[in-house]
């Protein structure tokens, strides 16, 4: 039972890390991007290439660019513009679409923003503002409805002052209204399945050390659950999250990285418990010290 019980959670593991490939569309150039003749499949359309790039600006609808605009790529990190990937930017992008009707799946962003459709706000993560003091981090994957239309203009206000990480993380994911939404539900259950079959999993093992608390391992495979769940539903569609919405953004980061780190060095102990002599004293302190350091640096360390 034990070893099934391994065998499942190292697929949930693999099954928790989020995928970054992403389908290959046609991709904005020069801060515009032309739709209109395209065909919408039941994959989303990821809105990737160069924006339009403001840095200190929060433009608004129809503000005129400058003589030479900045651009961007977005789906990076901004730390080539920004000294320690702190600052506040807006990006734009002109959008041409056929007729119909279209959502648009919102990945966070480091680490708030604000995105307008033709001047009309539509999806927030946090609270945008100039300085650490106004901003208000937070980590938030949504799907919006995009405002009507065939000619449209998408403002990303984007600012950072609490991770070193800042800028447009991903891409803005585009499609048909009821397939994005469908498929942002599917994404969603998913996550849930993936944390939850965890959870239960773990707590299956801690009722079996409690009923036998002699045998250490499966205590050891239920904290090793425990960091697999937590991972799983801290990523994706992060819906830890939209469970706990005032879950602190700080918090939420730190345990996100931590709990990977920490599935590494709890194994080793497992192992151990459940097949002495087997897992070598190099290899048990390489894997526990080194998990659980880089766990601690994660907790300490400023984001």
């Amino acid at each position: 039972m034990l070893r099934m019980s391994a065998c499942v959670a190292t697929i949930l593991l693999f099954g928790s890390c989020k995928n970054l490939e992403r389908p290959v569309g046609p991709i904005a150039v020069n801060g515009s991007l032309d739709l209109s003749t395209y065909y919408f499949t039941d994959q989303w359309t990821p809105l990737s290439g160069a924006w339009e790039f403001f840095p200190g600006q929060y433009i608004q609808k129809g503000e005129p660019s400058n003589d030479h605009p900045e651009y961007i790529k977005v789906g990076n990190v901004w730390n080539d513009r920004f000294k320690d990937g702190t600052g506040f930017a807006s990006y734009r992008l002109r959008l041409k679409l056929p007729p119909g009707s279209y959502a648009l799946h919102v990945p966070d962003a480091g680490t708030a923003y604000s995105l307008y459709c033709n001047g009309q706000i539509i999806a927030t993560g946090g609270t945008i503002g100039q300085n650490a003091t106004e901003e208000k981090p937070r980590l938030l994957v949504q799907t919006v409805p995009l405002c009507p239309g065939t000619e449209i203009e998408l403002i990303q206000q984007v600012s950072n002052f609490h991770s070193r990480w800042g800028g447009f993380w991903f891409p803005l994911e585009l499609g048909n209204a009821q397939e994005v939404q469908a498929k942002a539900r599917r994404l969603v259950a998913r996550d849930f399945v993936l944390m939850g079959g965890m959870a239960l999993i773990g707590l299956y093992h801690l009722a079996l050390f409690l009923i036998r608390p002699n045998d250490r391992s499966t205590l050891y495979f239920f904290f090793y659950c425990f960091c697999i769940s937590l991972r799983a539903g801290l990523i994706g569609e992060r819906v830890l999250i939209q469970i706990f919405p005032e879950l602190p953004w700080d918090i939420a980061y730190r345990m996100e990285i931590a709990s990977i780190y920490c599935a590494v060095g709890i194994p080793m102990f497992y192992l151990r418990s459940l097949f002495p002599g087997t897992v070598g004293r190099f290899a048990f302190l390489f894997y526990t010290i080194g998990g659980f350091s880089l766990a601690a640096v994660v907790a300490v360390t400023p984001n």
